[in-house]
């Protein structure tokens, strides 16, 4: 069986609220380890054990995708997916409506 290892969490997007740790697919299944992570957790994680941040979020991008997709959030306020494109997000919820993603 082939399996994606996927870093998506919980309280990311709506749509990710109940996904599993293991989702059986078609083709593949996805592993989700980081599900119960928050975001914040994710930086002390990283701070603790030394790991390099990628130099997009010094630049205040918060969500890292395609670079058409994706733009630095100005709003500290704003939700960490704020900086991605609003018509992506549709096309995304869309196909995995479909059984894509």
């Amino acid at each position: 069986m082939r399996a994606l290892v996927v870093g998506i969490r919980w309280d990311e997007h709506a749509a990710r609220a109940s996904e599993a740790y293991f989702s059986v697919r078609k083709k593949h299944t996805r592993i989700h380890p980081l599900l119960h992570f928050s975001e914040q957790d994710i930086w002390q994680y990283l701070r603790t054990r030394g790991i390099p941040q990628h130099p997009l979020y010094d630049q205040g991008y918060r969500s890292i995708g395609e670079r058409s997709f994706t733009k630095p959030v100005t709003d500290p306020r704003a939700s960490e997916r704020s900086g991605r494109e609003n018509e992506n997000v549709k096309i995304m919820a869309k196909l995995r409506a479909q059984g894509y993603f």
